[in-house]
This record gives structure tokens, C-alpha cells and sequence, in this order.
């Protein structure tokens, strides 16, 4: 062993210091905005904190047997867990969080990031070194750092898992290179694999890369290089096919489930504008990560500098400084035309994080910077003129149309200025040999390392604005307290039963703490159950990514099995009655909620939904239970103080601290739950809840990503009922006309005591459901889970047919009598996918066997 370290010192110290380096600028960054190992701020900012994170956890719960890899019922009523591991969880880091719990998960995201933007650095070095050889190490050193810490990965460094493509991008490379120059094919197959298994996404957008990359490397050597296309597109194949036990079930989730394509479509993307490259080749550039941005393609100016010599390097051909040129163009038309923009995106408009291809155009800078690099004996100081003179000229024009782009400021006008003139001396000095060689090279790496740790800092701090840190307080989010109360009611109960937070933290609360629950927030989801959630009043809009629990009524608690509900305050529901009490939550019970399966009193046939939610409640109970009862009524306002009306349209202005309020007087009838409906309410501050004060009762509601139908509370008798609305630092609120409606409390139990009569029994293991009936007669039973193909039901033994009920959830039609009904979740393709990954396996070793012999011929 001590033979091997002393021959290979430098070697080790290189790649230890590839690793490092990146690990350790950005150890530093997020260390000067109080983010560390145990530190009060975390690293959780935007889709860190609301996805990413909770992801990790309920992997977790998985690898310790709480849940199934396939099947979940914490959020959505239920999801397919296995499509939702190819885009959020494809990780090689993800399996460690067995060793963490929800409390600390902050703190093994945080060390996945370093560890992952290390590895990033590692896989550059060792592939760029590979490569090329002729580089000094020192320089080769250089560019991974500028890769590893480029600011595509900084600037978005909160979605964790996006991070470990860019492990996987330089091995590819590497490995297609080696495919190009006749000296192996298995690196190439091994990694692509990896990349389609890891993230289908940007497997997608790396295909379309790689497809442009093997042209354009095709142009140094087109004669001979033009007969690998065929081990090109073959390896290709086969690794789509080795990943296809992952790829097949993913594709045909996202195509059951109503996944539309955009259909608006403009010739240009928006917010592009004439000096966009220069302005995001500034050090320190960050607009926002949010709508509107344009693409992060900073990578360095050193490397930038020798980029551009590429094309004014004479050793290098024509043939191939044009085949470049058109690959950065075609980068770049992507970023300006919209067809072009979607096209790499599976024709699907990112939910904000845009232009999620532009690493393409800075992996392609710093190997052009590797391949000047390389020729680097060949050049002299006059080459690098055109350079300098490009980016000096942008700069300027840059600065003199600075209004346009208000994110920056004369500090990133002025670093970008003294970084430039400082290449520019250590150029000339390199050229005219007035320092030595190890000198120069040594200061280059310790002068880039600086300018990349700069521009980080600065991504982060644009994180930080854009997005914030959350701290550690807000992450726990009282999680002993919560989890105390998750095991209470699992111990309680066998059956099958539904939580929620009244005032949730993250739509993903459910995966987070470990309860079966209603809200989700994912790109991957069920579209056609959320739709159906959306008409009954569970608010899911736009693309569906998010299904909110709040503002609904108590027959929707019911009817999907809502058995718990964690406050901070009494939610004033009938039926709902304290459970448990503890320092700052409390626990309440809803004993008329119903079980997973709801026995119909007849063949239960679809009823048409409008565009209103209650009624759509009605109109399904009312299916279900064959009682057509009038469930809600609409009830008048007796008067109303501090409003102004016009066109039918409510205005509140606020007089007092910052705070707009109004004061309502209805009459309440007997035996009801009374909501309030604010239609097309809009506010200065969505970020605050709305206050709804009755009888000296104050209850606070959301109002952001949730219907405006706000709980007034239950009452037992006939009475006129006076409530003030609050909407804390908001100036002026405006809704069209509220309207008050009464919920039957008489009709409702009678409705939930017909469906409680049925005997229906259900509960649920993993990805299993097992549900044990008597029925009355020829009748069927409504789970209130997705519809989804992947389920597949035997009833006593022999398999039953599941249909879709409501175009969203699912029906099983069963016959009079007692039956036991087993249904199993399995994601639909898996199977034919398992045999397409063995047939890709068994292809590709039989023509690395092929390829062997031919070449040793």
C-alpha cells in the first residue's frame, strides 16, 4: 500500500483535491450564510424544503418497511411512488438517508450537497484528465472546479437530485469518446444506463445532446469517425433498453394520467432580449430562478476566454470550428425560439426553473477550453485578442443597456472587469515566460478558484433573496409533537384512516410525517384525480401539481376519510371532538368519517360535475346513498359593515394598522355547519391567513393555493350570528359578492349513516388493500384512491375487474352477499420492462463480444 500511495502521490493528491476543492468553496459560501451541519438556518430553500427534503424521508420510511417502493398513500390520496423515484429520488446518495429520521434530514441534505458537488469535481477531473492527457494537471483541475461549480448547479443547488446528472454527464462523455476513438463501448452503455435510470428527465435532454455532440465530434475525423455511428445509436438502444425496468413504468404513468403537452406556443421565448449571453456571463449574475428568468450559463471567464480562441486556434480544422459553431447556435436558438426551448423539455413548459438544458451550453465552454488547452504550445498572446476584445465589447454594450437588466449591479460590472484584465497579464506573462512555468499555472488555479468561489457566494446570496433559507424552527415544525400524534392514531386504529393539518406547513406534510393524507405538491402526479379533487372542492388548478386540503366542507372529510385533524386551534367542525391536547397542537377526531371503500346503494353510475363544488358534493353523496337529499342551501345576508360594492364587486379598504376587516350578520338555521364563500378573492398579501371571528371565537384560514370557502362554524339552534373577516397587513381586499351557504346537518348524518351501515371493511399494507364485505344486493364499491392501471383486484381468489369511477377514482362492481377482495399495486409496464432490461443486457453483452473480436480482427 505505501509502494502503490508513493507511486501515485501526485495522483491521489490531484483527485483528492478534485473532490475537495468544489466541496470545500461551497462548505465556505453556505457557512458565510449560516447554513452548517446543525446550524438555525438550513439549506432548504424553494422545492428544497416543500419537495426534495420530504422526498428523502419518505424513502427513508421505505428502506425501514413503514411504506412500499411502489405505493404510497400519504399524499393524493394515493401515488405511484416508483414514477416519482425516476425524477425526485434517483440519487446514489438517497439510500444513506437510512440513517437519518425527518428531524435531522436538514442536515443529511445539506451533507449530500457537498458530497455531491465534490463528486461533480471528481467525475470532471478524472474525465477531462482522460481526455486530455497533454493538459497540466493543475489546469485540468481548473476547468472541473469551474464545471462542478458552475451556475447551473449553484444557483438551483436545492434540488438535490438534479446535482448527481452532473456526476454522471463527464463519464458520459468520457465513455462517448472512447466509443468515437474505437477504444471501448462499456463506460459509455454503463453511464447512459445510470443517467435513464436516475432521471428520466434529463436523461431525455442528454439523448438530444448526445446526439448533437456525436456530429460534432464526428467533425474531427469524419471518415473514420462516421462508422461509429452505428456503435452510437446500437449502445444507445441498449441502454434505453437496460433502463426500461424504470423508463417504461415512468412513461406510461405520466401518459395515464391526463400529463398534457403545452399547447400555447409563441415563436419566441419571453424575456429574452440582445445582450442576454453577456449579461449571464457577468460574474455574479443571478436574475431569479422563478418565471421569467433567462438561462444560467456561467461557467468562468478563463475558461470562456480560451473557448472563444478555439476558433481563431489555426492547428484546428475548419470543418470542425464550423461543426462547434453550429452546436453552440443551435444552443443558443433554443434559448430564443420557444418550439425549440419546449423540444428539449418533452415539449412540457417547466413550472418555473426555465431553460432547464442550458448546462449544455457550458459543458460544451469547458471543453472547448480543454481543447484550446491542449494546443496551448501552438498559440500565441495575438489569439486571445479576439477574445478579449469580444467579451470587452459585450461588456460594454452590456453596461450602457444596464436598465434592462436590473438584477445587476457595478459590482458585477466591475469584478468581471478586473477578473478579465487580470487573465489577460496572466496570459501575457505566461506568453512572454516572465514567470516560471509551475509558478504561473499554480497562481491561474488559485485566481479561478477565487473568481468561481466568488460567483457562488453570490448564486447563493441570489438563492437567499430570491428564495430564503428557511430556518431550523420552521423545518421541525413541532415534528416530536406531530409524530407523537401520527403514532397515537396508527395505534388506535387497524382500519384505514386519513390525516391532515388544518394549517399545513407543505402540501407534502403527509410524506413528512408519515400519515396518510389528501395534499400533495409533485410534478409527478395523477392529473385525472386531481382534477376530480379540484371539482369537489379540494383546490387543484393549472398543471395539478398541487391538491390543497383546506377550506372545504366536513362531508368531503368524511366521505374521504379524513379521521384526524391537527390544529392549533379548534377547527369548529361538527362531528370533530378534541382527542388530545399538548403544548402548542392539538388532536381532534372525526366520528363520522368513512372507510377507505364506500358501498353504493346501487350500481354506481357517474354524475356530471359542473363548476361548482358543493353541488358536485351533493349530486355524489346523493349517487352513493340514493337518498336525494338537499344537502346545502344558500342562506342571505342580513347587512354588512366596512365594505364598499360596485359592479357586483366587494371592496375592503383597511383604516387601522395595516388591516382590511368586515362585519357580516346572517341568520342561522338549526342543525347546520356554515361556510362562506369569497369568489374571486384578491389580496395584496396572500402570504397571510384570513381571521374569521364568531361568538368571541377567532379561527385563522389560508387564502394562498386554496377556494375561498372559509368555515363559520356549527350551531344547534335557530339564531342570528354576527362574524368579522380579518386580513391581517392587507391595505384593500376585493371579492365578488360572498355567498353563505348552510350545510343540512340532519341530512348530512342521515346521508353518513347510510354509507356507515354498509359493512365494508378495509385496510392496508404497503402496497396491498384488503377490504372484506357484506352486501345486500348487487351493488358497487368506491375506493377513494387515483385511478390507476398498475392496481390489479382478486375477489375471493379470482381477479375482478376495477373501473374508473368519476374519471378519477376507483369502482369494483360486487355481487350480493360476503366477499374478501385483495388488491395489489404493481406500476403498470414494470414487468414488461424488467424483460425489456434483460433483453438489453443480453444485446449489449453479446455485441461487446462482437465488438471485441471485430476489433482484435
Amino acid at each position: 500500500m505505501k509502494i502503490f500511495i508513493k507511486k501515485h502521490q501526485q495522483s491521489i493528491l490531484y483527485y483528492s483535491l478534485s473532490f475537495l476543492l468544489p466541496s470545500f468553496i461551497m462548505f465556505l459560501v453556505l457557512f458565510s450564510k449560516n447554513i452548517y451541519w446543525g446550524s438555525s438556518t438550513t439549506i432548504l430553500a424553494s422545492d428544497g424544503f416543500h419537495q426534495y427534503v420530504i422526498f428523502d424521508a419518505l424513502f427513508r420510511n421505505i428502506l425501514h418497511g413503514t411504506d412500499s417502493l411502489f405505493y404510497s398513500f400519504k399524499a393524493g390520496l394515493g401515488f405511484n411512488i416508483f414514477a416519482l423515484t425516476s425524477y425526485y429520488l434517483g440519487s446514489f446518495l438517497t439510500p444513506f438517508t437510512y440513517f437519518f429520521n425527518v428531524k435531522n434530514m436538514a442536515d443529511a441534505f445539506y451533507l449530500f450537497t457537498l458530497i455531491k458537488f465534490g463528486l461533480i469535481g471528481l467525475s470532471a477531473f478524472y474525465s477531462l484528465g482522460q481526455i486530455y492527457t497533454k493538459i497540466s494537471k493543475s489546469l485540468v483541475l481548473m476547468l472541473s472546479t469551474s464545471y462542478a461549480l458552475m451556475s447551473f448547479t449553484s444557483s438551483q443547488l436545492e434540488l438535490n437530485n438534479w446535482l448527481d446528472v452532473f456526476i454522471l454527464l463527464p463519464l458520459i462523455m468520457l465513455g462517448l469518446q472512447r466509443l468515437v476513438e474505437k477504444r471501448g463501448i462499456f463506460l459509455y452503455f454503463l453511464t447512459l444506463t445510470c443517467l435513464f435510470i436516475q432521471n428520466y428527465y434529463f436523461g431525455f435532454m442528454t439523448a438530444i445532446f448526445l446526439t448533437l455532440w456525436f456530429f460534432t465530434q464526428v467533425s474531427w475525423d469524419i471518415r473514420n469517425r462516421m462508422k461509429r455511428l452505428s456503435d452510437f445509436v446500437l449502445v444507445s438502444i441498449f441502454a434505453t433498453l437496460t433502463s426500461a425496468f424504470m423508463l417504461l413504468p415512468t412513461f406510461l404513468d405520466l401518459k395515464s394520467h391526463g400529463e398534457v403537452l403545452t399547447e400555447q406556443i409563441s415563436l419566441f421565448s419571453s424575456d429574452i432580449w440582445y445582450f442576454d449571453f453577456f449579461a449571464k456571463s457577468l460574474l455574479g449574475s443571478y436574475d431569479t430562478t422563478k418565471y421569467g428568468s433567462i438561462p444560467t450559463i456561467y461557467i468562468g471567464l478563463l475558461p470562456l476566454i480560451f473557448a472563444i480562441t478555439f476558433f481563431f486556434v489555426k492547428s484546428i480544422k475548419w470543418q470542425v470550428k464550423v461543426a462547434y459553431f453550429l452546436l453552440l447556435a443551435i444552443i443558443i436558438a433554443s434559448f430564443i425560439f420557444q418550439p425549440l426551448d419546449l423540444f428539449w423539455q418533452g415539449m412540457h413548459s417547466p413550472n418555473m426553473f426555465l431553460h432547464r438544458y442550458s448546462w449544455a451550453f457550458s459543458l460544451v465552454i469547458v471543453i472547448m477550453a480543454a481543447e484550446t488547452l491542449t494546443r496551448i504550445k501552438d498559440i500565441k498572446l495575438k489569439n486571445f485578442y479576439p477574445a478579449f476584445t469580444f467579451l470587452g465589447v459585450g461588456l460594454l454594450a452590456t453596461f450602457l443597456f444596464k436598465d434592462y437588466y436590473n438584477y445587476l449591479t457595478q459590482v458585477n460590472f466591475i469584478l468581471t472587469t478586473i477578473f478579465l484584465v487580470s487573465y489577460f497579464i496572466i496570459l501575457f506573462t505566461f506568453f512572454n515566460q516572465l514567470v516560471s512555468y509551475k509558478v504561473i499555472i499554480s497562481f491561474t488555479l488559485i485566481f479561478t478558484s477565487f473568481e468561481i468561489a466568488l460567483n457562488t457566494f453570490y448564486q447563493i446570496e441570489g438563492i437567499q433573496t430570491d428564495w430564503n433559507f428557511p430556518s431550523r424552527e420552521v423545518y421541525e415544525d413541532n415534528v416530536k409533537e406531530i409524530d407523537n400524534y401520527v403514532k397515537k392514531t396508527k395505534k388506535d386504529n387497524l382500519e384505514f384512516f386519513r390525516t391532515e393539518k388544518q394549517i399545513p406547513q407543505t402540501y407534502n406534510d403527509g410524506m413528512k410525517f408519515n400519515y396518510n393524507s389528501i395534499s400533495q405538491f409533485s410534478s409527478v402526479k395523477n392529473n385525472l384525480s386531481a382534477q376530480l379533487l379540484n371539482s369537489l372542492g379540494y383546490y387543484s388548478q393549472g398543471n395539478h401539481s398541487t391538491i390543497s386540503y383546506p377550506n372545504n366542507t366536513i362531508l368531503m372529510d368524511s366521505l374521504f376519510s379524513i379521521k384526524y385533524n391537527i390544529n392549533n386551534q379548534n377547527p369548529h367542525k361538527f362531528g370533530f371532538h378534541l382527542k388530545q391536547k399538548n403544548n402548542k397542537l392539538q388532536l381532534y377526531k372525526n366520528f363520522y368519517s368513512l372507510p377507505l371503500a364506500l358501498m353504493s346503494n346501487h350500481i354506481y353510475k357517474d354524475v356530471k360535475f359542473d363548476s361548482y363544488p358543493l353541488d358536485n358534493q351533493q349530486k355524489f353523496v346523493n349517487e352513493l346513498t340514493d337518498l336525494n337529499l338537499t344537502l346545502f342551501k344558500e342562506i342571505p345576508i342580513i347587512s354588512s359593515v366596512g365594505m364598499q360594492v360596485l359592479d357586483n364587486r366587494v371592496t375592503i379598504n383597511g383604516s387601522k394598522g395595516n388591516k382590511a376587516q368586515v362585519y357580516y350578520t346572517v341568520k342561522c338555521p338549526a342543525n347546520s355547519q356554515l361556510y362562506i364563500s369569497l369568489p374571486n378573492l384578491t389580496v395584496n398579501n396572500k402570504d397571510e391567513n384570513v381571521f374569521i371571528t364568531t361568538n368571541k371565537h377567532t379561527s385563522s384560514y389560508i387564502i394562498d393555493e386554496s377556494y375561498y370557502l372559509f368555515n363559520l362554524g356549527n350551531y344547534k339552534k335557530t339564531q342570528t350570528l354576527i362574524f368579522k373577516l380579518s386580513f391581517p397587513k392587507n391595505k384593500t381586499v376585493s371579492y365578488d359578492l360572498p355567498h353563505i351557504y348552510a350545510l343540512d346537518l340532519t341530512a348530512y348524518q342521515k346521508s353518513i349513516k347510510q354509507l356507515k351501515s354498509q359493512t365494508v371493511k378495509t385496510t392496508t399494507k404497503k402496497n396491498k388493500i384488503f377490504t372484506t364485505y357484506v352486501a345486500k344486493k348487487r351493488t358497487s364499491l368506491i375506493y377513494t384512491l387515483p385511478y390507476d392501471k398498475g392496481w390489479f383486484a382478486k375477489q375471493n381468489g379470482k381477479a375482478i375487474k376495477i373501473s374508473k369511477a368519476q374519471n378519477g377514482l376507483m369502482k369494483i362492481d360486487v355481487s350480493k352477499g360476503s366477499g374478501k377482495i385483495i388488491m395489489t399495486f404493481v406500476p403498470q409496464g414494470l414487468y414488461q420492462g424488467i424483460l425489456l432490461t434483460c433483453l438489453g443486457i443480453f444485446l449489449f453483452v453479446f455485441y461487446q463480444l462482437y465488438y471485441k473480436k471485430f476489433n482484435l480482427k
